[in-house]
């Protein structure tokens, strides 16, 4: 269950449209439908990123972010967007801001750790996965399962047999 992003009521309904399957909730069908106008460029980005689209799902993700500064989502995946066209910096911003509108939530970690193995600091990018704040090793597995091969393969690519 979530807040609908209208109007702050607890909300289960998701936007059935989306590549992700949505995790933009709402508690009605008029209060969806209201903010479809707004909703559609999200819906459209993750469309476009998927289809490999960068520079437009870029747009469009700073679009949805200007209209919900506080939506963690679309900064991570705005960042993932940055990360695939190269603009590091740009990833990591965005990352930094999921932290900060969030702390435990893993994907703005990831979105750092994704720009900086991309940037061959394989180093910074485990750190940056581990930094998020969490005694519970069954989630520290998780934010970093995903990562393990992708930065052991780039570690022998840079440093070879030694």
């Amino acid at each position: 269950m979530g807040v609908c992003i209208v109007c702050t009521k607890p909300a289960t309904k998701l936007c059935g449209k989306c590549v992700s399957k949505s995790y933009l909730h709402y508690c009605s069908i008029d209060c969806q439908t209201r903010d479809w106008k707004e909703h559609k460029l999200l819906c459209g980005a993750l469309k476009l990123l998927q289809e490999e689209e960068v520079e437009a799902a870029i747009e469009r993700f700073s679009q949805h972010i200007r209209r919900y500064p506080a939506d963690k989502k679309a900064y991570y995946y705005r960042g993932l967007a940055f990360n695939k066209k190269g603009e590091y910096k740009a990833g990591i911003a965005d990352g930094e801001t999921c932290i900060k509108l969030d702390k435990s939530w893993q994907e703005g970690y990831k979105c750092i750790g994704d720009a900086l193995m991309h940037m061959d600091r394989i180093k910074d990018s485990l750190g940056a996965l581990l930094t998020k704040e969490t005694d519970d090793a069954a989630e520290k597995t998780k934010i970093l399962k995903p990562f393990i091969s992708e930065l052991n393969k780039k570690y022998w690519e840079i440093h070879g047999d030694e």
